[in-house]
């Protein structure tokens, strides 16, 4: 019986010390799960924080997508805007251009002049004795001694036009010559070829009017002050021009006319005319020939061409730097 007992005691104290064993590896796998809990509540903590940080950044870049989609659509509106601008800069000098081109050309036709005129400035010259126009030629001298149309030796401000065209009349178109041989042998040219009619004047020749002693006209009031004329040609203006006195009206005109008695032409803005002998004339200013309008105009759009040009250049790069950005 004690036997039995003590084999019931070892069995006891052997099944004491297994559970003691499989205690303490309970314990420590809990220790292990306790530290692995931990560990993963500091990475999911950790996750956390990132995503948030991310969620942030998300936002950001969303704001930032919308502001630069708003930019760019105002960027694009601008461009549009200045694409315009640069095709309507682009029309507006194209039209410009192509009146120039027109008047231009009919400027180098002299199509604004009488057929003797023309007949005369477009003459080839004859060189071999050989006729190689259907044009008669000229020969090289009168070529050489023939100068200037009187419509290209004036420059005056558009707001007197009107008044020297009145004034000179036909003889705006005349051709000036370097003395009166040449002018003789143009006109016989124009005669022996039915060519038409010109007047001619011989700058080493010309003169002004025999003065009749009475006192000069003011030379305040001359239209020669609103003229600028080509160097070399003065004398020319002063036979033409140089007793025109200008005026607003008719009426001062006329005043001036009566009052003074001076030997004088007198001329409005508007184109009537009093001549020396007290003759008026006037009418329509469409009338005229209107051969310095045009001439300044061809000016004009010369230079407006320019100015297009500078405008075209400058609004092409700034188009091109809109279209980069």
């Amino acid at each position: 019986q004690e036997a039995q007992y003590k084999n019931i005691y070892q069995n006891a104290a052997s099944s004491k010390e297994s559970l003691q064993r499989r205690l303490k590896r309970a314990d420590e796998e809990e220790a292990l799960a306790q530290s692995q809990i931990k560990a993963f509540q500091t990475k999911e903590s950790r996750v956390r924080e990132q995503l948030e940080t991310l969620k942030a950044e998300i936002e950001k870049l969303t704001g930032q997508i919308t502001a630069t989609q708003n930019l760019l659509d105002q960027k694009s509106s601008a461009l549009a805007q200045q694409v315009k601008h640069v095709q309507t800069l682009e029309l507006e000098r194209n039209t410009a251009k192509s009146k120039y081109t027109t008047l231009k050309k009919m400027e180098d036709n002299f199509e604004w002049y009488r057929d003797g005129v023309r007949a005369i400035m477009k003459a080839p010259r004859d060189t071999d004795g050989e006729q190689a126009s259907e044009i008669p030629g000229i020969s090289p001298a009168l070529a050489d001694n023939i100068l200037e149309l009187m419509a290209d030796i004036i420059e005056a401000d558009p707001a007197y036009e009107t008044a020297i065209e009145a004034v000179l009349g036909e003889s705006l178109q005349y051709i000036i010559v370097k003395d009166q041989e040449t002018g003789i042998r143009a006109i016989d040219y124009l005669q022996i070829h039915s060519a038409g009619r010109s007047g001619f004047i011989p700058i080493a020749s010309v003169k002004p009017a025999p003065s009749d002693g009475s006192s000069p006209p003011p030379s305040a009031g001359l239209l020669l002050n609103h003229i600028k004329v080509k160097a070399g040609y003065e004398k020319i203006a002063q036979v033409t021009l140089g007793d025109v006195v200008l005026t607003e009206t008719i009426d001062e005109a006329i005043a001036l006319f009566n009052k003074n008695g001076a030997l004088q032409r007198i001329v409005t803005r508007n184109g009537d005319v009093i001549s020396h002998q007290g003759i008026l004339v006037g009418g329509s200013k469409d009338k005229l020939s209107g051969i310095l309008a045009k001439k300044n105009e061809i000016k004009e759009l010369k230079r407006q061409d320019g100015i297009f040009a500078q405008k075209l250049e400058k609004s092409r790069i700034e188009q091109h730097d809109m279209e980069s950005e």
